[in-house]
This record gives structure tokens, C-alpha cells and sequence, in this order.
């Protein structure tokens, strides 16, 4: 009897990241670097930017 409730051929429409609002799969350019603890954010002070591949491709976009 579950197993009828179990349908898995519904489609799903997906955006793009053309047609995104936010860019690339809904990620803002600045989530790639900017992280916080495991308690989450708390304020500014709570912010940590990590200086990877993601900070710099976003520094050399804002020249």
C-alpha cells in the first residue's frame, strides 16, 4: 500500500543560472569566502574571510 504513494516521475522545472535571481544556483559572489563559527552569525566580529580562489576572482571582479 505505500508503495503507491511513492511516486518519483514528477518533473521539476530548474533554473539556470542565467535565469537565477542571485546569480549561479541562488549563492550570493561573496558566499564562496565569507564564513562564520558553528554558532553561527553573531554580528560582524562573527565573520571570517578566507582568502581562497573564491576571494580572489571576487577582488579582481570589483577592479
Amino acid at each position: 500500500m505505500v508503495a503507491r504513494f511513492n511516486d518519483t516521475s514528477v518533473e521539476y522545472d530548474e533554473e539556470t543560472g542565467d535565469t537565477d535571481l542571485y546569480g549561479a544556483n541562488g549563492v550570493e559572489d561573496y558566499e564562496g569566502f565569507l564564513s562564520t563559527g558553528i554558532d553561527g552569525y553573531h554580528g560582524p566580529e562573527s565573520v571570517d574571510i578566507q582568502q581562497n580562489e573564491h576571494y580572489r576572482a571576487y577582488r579582481q571582479s570589483r577592479k
